[in-house]
């Protein structure tokens, strides 16, 4: 699994988990800190908004349409709460977030050379996410 891994330790190794004692050789498995968590209520209302929205505007070929449902009007709406959801989204999607992106932070990234050029655009504004912290 990438995201994960298998770390071994013998009990002269230090490493502070919050762990008593280690006696012998152990297998820890490490997961990544979430950058989300999917219990959360904002989580879970930006899902909901997204999936209406991908179903709303599955057939709908100009983008000003698709940022205009009322659905993507509210993960606008949503403010930087929104933020880590979209850019984790428009990591794995490469989906239409510009906009919102643009709208709820007021800034943009995009150089001019790369407007309309998609994977650039993303990279541009995840660029920007890491560096603000917001993934």
């Amino acid at each position: 699994l990438p995201s994960s891994a298998y770390l071994l330790l013998s009990h002269s190794q230090s490493l502070n988990l919050g762990l008593s004692k280690w006696i012998g050789w152990a297998t820890l498995w490490v997961q990544p800190w979430p950058m989300v968590d999917p219990g959360d209520p904002a989580q879970v209302q930006f899902d909901g908004l997204r999936d209406e929205w991908r179903s709303e505007s599955q057939f709908m070929s100009m983008v000003h349409d698709m940022v205009m449902l009322p659905c993507y009007q509210r993960i606008v709406g949503m403010g930087m709460r929104a933020v880590p959801y979209i850019l984790e989204d428009l990591e794995e999607t490469g989906d239409h977030w510009f906009w919102a992106l643009e709208a709820i932070t007021g800034e943009d990234p995009v150089p001019e050379e790369h407007v309309g050029n998609m994977p650039a655009m993303a990279d541009a504004w995840l660029t920007l996410g890491r560096v603000r912290g917001w993934v």
